[in-house]
């Protein structure tokens, strides 16, 4: 064969290797793109966890039922478990149905977004049912499979939880949402003691009263619990900020720090954006740092920062803090220096008490003032303008009888300020003397003063 056509059909091959190479790539790699589209998201490299579903088999269920001879038998093994009016024109054929799920396989931190029960209604007894209103209530005391019947039986909220409407034909899935109940289960704030179902609402008839019919656990159409748990939620909103919120006279070196959580315990990395003027930052300063805290160097003195703290989770969930802002001090001034207070600590509501305050500054020109607070909301700056060391005298009533926290600092004319000073104070009631007895007091004085002569 000639060399150049074994060539040609070599360089064919070769060319519908490298083409059915490419589209069965094409094809793989939409497949597993639409597999993770199909599943969870996949962004930043990382998988981005999404709402899924968990269906949960009882634990226990069982009837109870007060017809005679049934209100001392236990159901625990039944395949069938009946629900018949409690109010009914007869008065004792009341049947419930106890149910519960074991739910400790789920943490506390658990967000659930829904959770509803399924029991398969698939025949009645007498009247038809359709249409009632079938109650679920959350039972509050214990009980067990084997042992609860009709004349023992467990405690449940006298609020129902939800309700299920019978549907118009039989063999039909009824459901009930227990969001509520089953997240305080997990969180702990009530305790798992599962549900009881009854029809409560008054049957008036003289026919017979319906009786709903449900399969047990025992059944291939065993009741089961349905719930919906959250994917990944984004971190918390930062908090507490340091310096807190509109503080003044912040030292120009000055750390700020936070804190922040997150409901699924994910780590959490932040982006720090920090501004001087601008109440909108968006100077990014820090980026994905683990620390809760920042250190923006030496301030300029008398000036006001605003900050933002972006919280971000593995999932690149993120979570835009408030904007904070602080200012910070007017200067290289020492402030005065802590001021010594002193006063009544004991009196009587209604009576004038007395205070002195004092303070020297390192600057001997400063003028100084004085902010009063008397722990009952009265406050403000008295004693205005005053020397070093020159005495502030102020006075003050109370009007209730109480224990109060007197404080007092110092500003300089510079805005530095001093430490606070405080004095604890107690005030009780003014004994007052009954007119009736002051009329007695004198006269008995004068009565001695009279047998004195």
């Amino acid at each position: 064969m000639n060399k150049s056509i074994i060539m040609k059909c070599l360089v064919i091959v070769i060319t519908f290797f490298f083409i059915e190479f490419n589209f069965l790539s094409n094809i793989m790699s939409g497949a597993l793109e639409q597999k993770n589209l199909n599943n969870d998201i996949v962004t930043n490299n990382l998988l981005y966890i999404s709402n899924s579903t968990s269906r949960f088999y009882p634990m226990a269920d069982t009837a109870i039922i007060q017809h005679f001879p049934h209100a001392n038998k236990n159901f625990g093994d039944s395949f069938h478990l009946m629900v018949s009016n409690r109010y009914g024109y007869t008065p004792d054929f009341e049947a419930d149905l106890l149910i519960r799920f074991d739910l400790s396989s789920i943490t506390s931190n658990t967000i659930i977004i829904m959770a509803k029960l399924h029991l398969f209604y698939f025949d009645y007894k007498g009247s038809s049912p359709t249409g009632r209103y079938i109650s679920c209530y959350r039972i509050t005391s214990d009980w067990y499979e084997y042992i609860a019947t009709f004349n023992q039986q467990p405690n449940h909220n006298s609020i129902e939880t939800s309700s299920a409407i019978v549907p118009p034909s039989k063999n039909n899935w009824m459901e009930w949402d227990i969001t509520n109940d089953v997240q305080d289960f997990i969180k702990g704030s009530k305790t798992n003691y599962g549900w009881w179902i009854y029809d409560d609402n008054h049957w008036g008839s003289n026919n017979y009263m319906p009786k709903l019919m449900f399969y047990s656990k025992e059944t291939s159409f065993a009741p089961y619990l349905e719930i919906v748990f959250a994917g990944n939620q984004p971190p918390n909103i930062p908090s507490n900020p340091y310096p807190s919120n509109h503080k003044s006279f912040v030292n120009i070196n000055t750390t700020l720090r936070w804190t922040c959580s997150d409901s699924n315990s994910d780590n959490i990395t932040y982006d720090v954006y920090f501004e001087e003027k601008d109440n909108t930052p968006d100077i990014l300063v820090s980026y994905d740092q683990s620390a809760t805290s920042y250190n923006p160097r030496t301030l300029e003195y008398n000036k006001t920062y605003y900050w933002k703290i972006t919280a971000k989770d593995i999932f690149n969930a993120s979570t835009d803090g408030p904007i904070w802002d602080f200012s910070t001090n007017f200067g290289e001034y020492t402030p005065p220096d802590t001021p010594q207070l002193t006063g009544t600590t004991r009196g009587k509501i209604g009576d004038i008490n007395k205070y002195h305050a004092t303070t020297t500054d390192p600057d001997p020109d400063d003028k100084i003032d004085y902010y009063w607070d008397f722990d009952d909301g009265t406050h403000g700056f008295q004693c205005l303008y005053l020397a070093s060391g020159e005495i502030c005298e102020v006075t003050h009533i109370w009007k209730k009888p109480g224990i109060y926290n007197v404080t007092v600092y110092a500003t300089d004319n510079h805005g530095a300020r001093s430490s606070i000073k405080s004095l604890t104070i107690t005030m009780s009631k003014k004994f007052i003397i009954p007119q009736i007895y002051e009329w007695l007091f004198h006269q008995s004085r004068f009565i001695l003063y009279q047998m004195n002569l």
